[in-house]
């Protein structure tokens, strides 16, 4: 298991004993600071997006921050400009114990704990401000407002729907937060990413595969002989880019020896540059379900996401223009967040949620989508 998952665990069960500390400033209707956690990760906050745009309109004056640790890439976030502040959290006990000393003295009027399972959160929560929280059978009793962690429903709504207790008024179409904010980085692409751009065919679109995940979730991955199989059907039709980070960096050698006319970028390019890329320079993304494919579908790309342990309608794209690829087995999902199960491994043994969807299955889907309009249907826009 990643050593920042081993801490943060060990971490967390030792806030269960912990008494809350009482809070100093009195509640407020009209926040004008607001703390938002969620301490893991990337592709979680990037389901917050739509959380945030309706903070922006209910309450135009708030300051809002954000607390995460180093497995949501704080960084990141910082460039984004979405935050007033991005605090990381520390996994050192008495780094941690300064840190909420310093949360308290910002005297946040609200604070909204987005964790399904870190009691560590709702400690926090409870500690730095008015704290609003999911209920789950791990947590939630001492949140002064509370929604019930609906399981089944897109992670995006669910935690829009928790958002929404921040404010005496809630507007009938949430949906409109989801189909009209998407991710907005920057405005040029780097040096690098310009270099790149130029080694690719021009008469031809571009198509991303991400074949990777994080390092502890190694079995969400669809076969990498498979993506190797779909890329080889499609690059005459298309510029193939893999992409991925340094998690990723062990495909290389096979894509080399694969003899496909593609591109391997793999831990070539920052977040920000593959965020650029995917915006504004890729016909379809075809990804596992993992930060970098979530980044793709935060920015507006077209995307058909693979799903295996986890269910495509609970963390897939709600966009008109991207599919979910799943086969919906008895035994999926067998991640629960709500109780704090999170495997690394298939408890089969055979990964057959993965295994049998076929590179024809995901072909197909492909091939229907090629036949809609390229126009971006993006509306709205937050970030800068």
């Amino acid at each position: 298991m990643d050593t920042k998952i081993s801490w943060l665990k060990f971490l967390d069960t030792l806030f269960a004993y912990f008494p809350r500390l009482p809070l100093l400033q009195p509640d407020t209707d009209k926040p004008q600071k607001i703390l938002l956690i969620k301490l893991a990760a990337f592709g979680d906050l990037l389901c917050l997006l739509p959380s945030l745009a309706y903070l922006r309109e209910h309450f135009p004056a708030s300051e809002i921050h954000l607390l995460t640790t180093q497995r949501s890439l704080p960084a990141f976030w910082l460039q984004t400009g979405l935050y007033e502040r991005v605090h990381d959290l520390s996994m050192n006990p008495i780094a941690l114990i300064s840190m909420v000393l310093e949360l308290r003295a910002q005297n946040y009027d609200l604070v909204i704990d987005f964790d399904q399972y870190y009691l560590s959160s709702e400690w926090i929560a409870g500690s730095t401000g008015k704290s609003i929280g999911f209920l789950t059978p791990l947590k939630g009793q001492s949140h002064k407002l509370t929604k019930v962690y609906d399981e089944k429903l897109n992670e995006k709504l669910n935690f829009l729907e928790l958002t929404t207790l921040s404010s005496p008024y809630t507007p009938r179409d949430l949906a409109k937060y989801i189909e009209e904010v998407h991710l907005t980085l920057s405005a040029v692409p780097s040096e690098k990413l310009q270099g790149l751009l130029k080694s690719l065919a021009p008469q031809k679109k571009n198509l991303v595969i991400y074949p990777g995940s994080s390092p502890n979730a190694l079995f969400r991955r669809w076969p990498i002989s498979r993506f190797l199989a779909l890329a080889g059907l499609l690059a005459g039709k298309f510029n193939v880019i893999f992409a991925g980070g340094p998690a990723e960096q062990s495909f290389s050698d096979q894509i080399a020896g694969s003899g496909i006319a593609c591109f391997n970028w793999i831990g070539v390019l920052t977040l920000q540059d593959w965020g650029y890329f995917f915006a504004n320079h890729t016909r379809l993304f075809v990804g596992n379900d993992a930060g970098l494919t979530h980044l793709a579908d935060a920015v507006g790309c077209s995307c058909s996401i693979i799903f295996g342990p986890n269910l495509g309608s609970k963390w897939g794209s709600l966009r008109a223009d991207s599919d979910n690829i799943e086969l919906g087995l008895g035994c999926s999902p067998c991640i629960d967040l709500a109780r704090g199960i999170v495997p690394s491994e298939c408890w089969r043994g055979d990964i057959a949620c993965l295994g049998g969807i076929s590179v024809e299955m995901v072909l197909d889907v492909i091939e229907a989508k090629l036949g809609t309009d390229d126009n971006c249907f993006l509306k709205g826009v937050i970030g800068g």
